[in-house]
């Protein structure tokens, strides 16, 4: 555990002066954990015996209280003030758009890759019909006691909230004057019950779509079987055929691949425009570290 000083990078400046690889931000350890970030993953880890490790150094986990926003809180605080005029056409006269298709989704903390395929799945005729337009069908056979953790209910939910236009309407008058940001839908509960069986989208941490979209896709396909329902997904499902030919006797043969729903393109690691960087991460990613190393008795 590096002490605060005035310089903002004396952490990084630590790890590379030291090799000591993880970094623990004082301000937000409580008993329930603390911000551990480690510099050769350049990623939030969790330390599994956290409360032993800050023991070592005279930190009772049980005494101390938040006095500092964490990564997540801070991310979220970036997502609401940043000036996205900076990533947008700042010259040019935007005119916002309302109405049926047109509903934004409220990041939770890093999960735009989310939003993205949610968004994208939702402009699917067989997704919007299966959630949105059977919305009532749904909620009717739904026990309500059981609605916070049906998953057809949590998605027909959120189907009629981003498809209806209900909460994509222009602010009234009033609202405009007190510069009160557009309406969004914000899907928590549906984020926590698509989370429950995996770890990775249960955290607030960005994540890759691609694999959301797997696991999403997934998920609809055992509760549709279950359901006896009609699975959306299969709209996405592909096959492709292979062809080879002998350059000498001029046979073909055909091969078909599995059913699928990606098309994985090969990007040539030699067309990067970037390999120093490329070749910098993968050194670090390569490079072994220890936590004994890191709590040690020389650490101070």
């Amino acid at each position: 555990i590096t002490s605060p000083i005035s310089c903002p990078y004396s952490a990084l400046i630590h790890y590379k002066d030291t090799g000591y690889p993880l970094v623990v931000k004082l301000g937000t350890i409580t008993p329930e954990g603390a911000d551990v970030f480690s510099y050769p993953e350049d990623n939030m880890v969790l330390d599994p015996y956290l409360e032993k490790h800050l023991l070592h150094w005279g930190l009772d986990t049980k005494a101390l209280t938040k006095t500092d926003k964490t990564v997540a809180e801070l991310e979220i605080e970036l997502q609401h003030n940043f000036d996205w005029s900076r990533a947008q056409e700042k010259a040019a006269t935007l005119i916002p758009v309302y109405g049926p298709g047109f509903t934004g989704i409220q990041n939770l903390g890093n999960t735009c890759y989310m939003a993205s395929i949610f968004q994208v799945l939702f402009k699917v005729p067989q997704f919007i019909n299966n959630y949105h337009v059977q919305f009532d069908n749904i909620v009717q056979a739904t026990n309500f006691s059981d609605a916070p953790r049906d998953f057809h209910a949590q998605l027909a939910k959120f189907a009629r909230s981003l498809c209806s236009g209900e909460f994509s309407k222009p602010p009234s008058d009033e609202e405009s004057k007190k510069g009160e940001p557009h309406r969004t839908i914000r899907p928590f509960m549906l984020k926590t019950l698509i989370g429950e069986g995996h770890s990775d989208f249960a955290s607030n941490r960005q994540q890759d779509a691609f694999e959301f979209y797997q696991y999403f896709l997934q998920l609809v396909q055992r509760a549709e079987h279950a359901k006896r329902r009609d699975d959306p997904t299969v709209v996405f499902n592909f096959s492709i055929q292979n062809r080879l030919q002998c350059s000498s006797s001029g046979t073909v043969r055909y091969t078909k691949t599995d059913k699928q729903n990606a098309l994985l393109l090969q990007i040539p690691l030699d067309a990067a425009i970037n390999k120093e960087e490329v070749a910098a991460y993968e050194k670090r990613q390569a490079a072994p570290f220890s936590l004994s190393v890191f709590f040690s008795w020389s650490v101070l």
